[in-house]
């Protein structure tokens, strides 16, 4: 059962987004809500079942609407439903005659939710008739799931105040009949923000996180090639001890750089106030490896170093390290990805097709799927529950072979365009970013789309780098050590694709 102690419903009003018409009658008659859960810190993933109710308190009393919704995908904790979607009677707070009680305006309004059965979650989200701006990052991270939500609201030519992260703002004037640049917010990894937007259409828009069919609205266009702010590079805090083939991963918010040939050091990085820190060292020292997080511990597994087998998990709570059930077959230069609560080591040095299973709960291994192309120094990545197998010095450097859990089979995406080895990779937004390498140049930024199963370019790195490792924090890319930089950490904030639409 989850409880509310046990899963975070990271919520805003800014979240539950209802775009309202001046008059009733022309109301909309569901709500499109999305929101990110995660469970011991961990985010959701798979089908689950959603309660919903709407309350006139933001706590206690008792429902004056409730409707349950089965089989709801969370893809990385993400999830989205449309409230009222499958009831004949219309939502309380838009028809508030039809049910028992006074009137109430929609800002008297309540939502709350409970996941599987559990307790519902505090503290209710408050829903506002206000037209609700929202991140275009969570937008494009709809796209992604194949879901539509309002990020924009355009009214007049102007943008109403609206409240997000508890971040006021303020009206703001868009577009002056496509003549001058429009305006959009953000919140590319910080607080929320305008910025220009060229070639905006004047008049009543809405921006929604994907290009589909939405009842209402007429799709107008989309960023394209030419994202809205973003796809810059910055310098963070220096790596204190200089590595490269090390292993990182991201818990609560830090990054946590393990091991590498210089030493079997544990340094935590905190992109909020852009400082290192020091972590207990990996007990044995290796470099090589691949890392996953499952339930807030870090498995680092194998490497290149004394025993190829090794299972270490580090707890960064306690700040202390214990030993898992030893990898079965030996392997370093592999890459590892997780998918619901299980760790897939993928190919490596020595074998370089195998899949070998880790589960935590019992700590055991089992035999997965053979990868089709044997490879190691490879990168990988999950989005939508399947894992991306992307490179690597066998053969072809330009594989992408994508393993899809429900049918246990591996199918082939679209290449990579410039083939690459010993690169990193991290998703934002949906989309995988794979970063340097160490064949040809050392500086790509190449971007894969998974639902489009399209390539494109971004911003060079800077300081060209392979055998680095990289993590997403709050949308922007850490890439951290390597070699040509053992100290680096270099900082990109990736651009943000945005869909247009005219409200019919």
């Amino acid at each position: 059962m989850i409880t509310t102690k046990r899963i975070l419903l990271l919520m805003a009003v800014a979240y539950g987004l209802l775009p309202f018409a001046a008059s009733s009658s022309k109301a909309q008659q569901v709500i499109s809500y999305q929101g990110l859960a995660t469970k011991n810190l961990t985010p959701l993933q798979g089908a689950h079942n959603v309660m919903l109710a709407i309350y006139g308190d933001s706590t206690g009393g008792a429902a004056i609407y409730q409707e349950s919704q089965y089989n709801i995908t969370f893809t990385d904790g993400l999830f989205n439903v449309l409230i009222g979607s499958g009831k004949t009677n219309p939502l309380p707070i838009f028809d508030a005659g039809s049910y028992s009680g006074a009137p109430r305006s929609a800002p008297d309004y309540f939502l709350g939710i409970s996941i599987d059965g559990g307790a519902e979650l505090t503290p209710r989200s408050k829903l506002g008739a206000t037209p609700t701006a929202w991140s275009s990052r969570f937008a494009d991270s709809a796209r992604a799931a194949g879901t539509a939500a309002i990020a924009l609201s355009i009214v007049d030519n102007a943008v109403t105040t609206a409240k997000i992260a508890d971040e006021a703002v303020t009206s703001t004037k868009i577009s002056d009949g496509g003549a001058t640049p429009g305006y959009v917010l953000t919140a590319n990894g910080g607080t929320p923000n305008w910025r220009a937007a060229s070639g905006l259409p004047s008049g009543a828009i809405v921006t929604f996180g994907d290009s589909g069919t939405h009842p209402g609205y007429s799709f107008t266009g989309f960023t394209g090639s030419i994202p809205v702010g973003g796809n810059t590079w910055s310098t963070g805090a220096v790596l204190p001890v200089g590595q490269e083939s090390m292993t990182s991963a991201v818990v609560n918010g830090k990054i946590y750089v393990i091991g590498g040939p210089y030493g079997n050091n544990n340094q935590i990085y905190d992109p909020v106030t852009n400082a290192w820190s020091t972590g207990t060292a990996l007990p044995v020292a290796q470099f090589g490896m691949t890392s996953a997080v499952v339930n807030g511990k870090i498995y680092v597994i194998g490497g290149n170093e004394g025993s190829s087998n090794n299972n270490q998990i580090y707890d960064p709570v306690a700040n202390s390290w214990s030993i898992g059930a030893p990898l079965p077959v030996a392997e370093y230069d592999m890459t590892s990805a997780v998918l619901n609560g299980q760790i897939y080591v993928i190919g490596g040095g020595d074998n370089g097709n195998q899949v070998q299973v880790y589960h935590p709960v019992s700590n055991t291994w089992s035999t997965g799927v053979a990868l089709p192309v044997a490879q190691q120094g490879m990168t990988s990545a999950v989005v939508n529950g399947n894992i991306y197998v992307i490179g690597g010095s066998n053969g072809s450097h330009n594989n992408n072979q994508i393993y899809d859990p429900v049918d246990f089979t591996w199918l082939t995406g679209a290449a990579l365009p410039v083939g690459q080895e010993d690169m990193t990779s991290a998703i934002v937004n949906g989309k995988i970013y794979v970063i340097g390498g160490g064949k040809g140049s050392q500086s790509n930024n190449q971007i894969y789309d998974p639902v489009a199963n399209t390539w494109s370019t971004g911003a060079v790195l800077p300081v060209g780098q392979y055998v680095m490792t990289s993590e997403a924090v709050n949308g922007n890319i850490y890439v951290i050590g390597g070699i040509n930089g053992l100290h680096n950490n270099q900082i990109y904030a990736p651009g943000l694709t945005l869909y247009y639409f005219t409200k019919n």
